[in-house]
């Protein structure tokens, strides 16, 4: 599935990024337990508008190498997609 082939393009963006927010939604944690204000923060941070770009990118990166699976999804809602984190090399 390539946007070429999409006459309509923010039909086609606003059903990945849907996509992407469900994907992302499926890998937070828990807002429970001993860790919820933590837990509530972080999903607060990853469910705010604007972090859906990098994981239609990496869905679309992925299938344009051949991948057919769902196996890239962990990684559209991994470590270093909240810019206010920080990726220690």
């Amino acid at each position: 599935m390539r946007m070429e082939h999409y006459v309509n393009f923010k039909e086609e963006l606003k059903r990945r990024t849907e996509e992407a927010e469900h994907v992302i939604r499926e890998y937070l944690p828990e807002e429970s337990g001993f860790a919820k204000t933590m837990a509530e923060a972080m999903n607060y941070s990853m469910t705010a508008g604007g972090k859906r770009l990098r994981p239609i990118l990496i869905r679309e990166t992925y299938e344009l190498f051949g991948g057919k699976d769902k196996l890239c999804e962990p990684f559209h809602g991994g470590y270093g997609d909240d810019p206010y984190t920080f990726v220690d090399p």
